[in-house]
């Protein structure tokens, strides 16, 4: 099961995660971030081996390939309220 590492924008310059500068300078990261592409969510609701609920989180990349990453349904809520509880930060 994978843990939820949350990242904020605070400073609002879009630098989230500059730690991949250089490797984006290498061709190494895949941004989908402006093409369209899905990010799909899927409620599994005996998801975990203790029969908690999970969401699994799906992303189709160009190549065709397919990345999937599982978490906890409770993580991902508590995710979900950390974020909108952040000054600022537009729900609309």
């Amino acid at each position: 099961m994978n843990s939820i590492r949350m990242h904020t924008d605070y400073t609002g310059d879009n630098r989230v995660w500059s730690d991949l500068d250089e490797k984006r300078g290498l061709d190494k990261v895949i941004d989908l971030s402006d093409t369209g592409t899905y990010l799909e969510l899927a409620l599994v609701k005996r998801g975990t081996k203790s029969g908690k609920s999970s969401v699994l989180l799906r992303i189709d990349l160009p190549d065709g390939r397919a990345v999937i990453v599982q978490t906890t349904l409770a993580l991902f809520a508590s995710a979900a309220d950390a974020f909108r509880a952040v000054p600022g930060a537009s729900w609309q």
